[in-house]
């Protein structure tokens, strides 16, 4: 019911030619938007044509952990970094 959700009408963001983007207007980002992007709508199913494979639970899982001891293999191949000196 209009008039009754949180922060409803509140500006979130603004679009590249100046025109004001409010809380629950249905407009989902575009490129030269600015403000708070994630309170827009993201309209699911937009990237499925880059979706290759669907794999099995255990696939899946099995990529994950063979890129977790890749990363762990790397990171202990890499030279260490001084963090003190951030």
């Amino acid at each position: 019911m209009p008039g009754r959700r949180p922060g409803e009408g509140d500006v979130v963001a603004t679009q590249a030619d100046g025109t004001k983007v409010v809380r629950y207007e249905g407009t989902a980002p575009r490129p030269g938007f600015v403000g708070v992007l994630t309170d827009l709508p993201m309209w699911a199913g937009t990237s499925v044509e880059h979706i290759k494979d669907l794999p099995g639970a255990g696939e899946l899982v099995g990529r994950l952990w063979r890129e977790c001891e890749a990363a762990r293999s790397n990171a202990k191949s890499a030279p260490a970094q001084d963090c003190s000196r951030s």
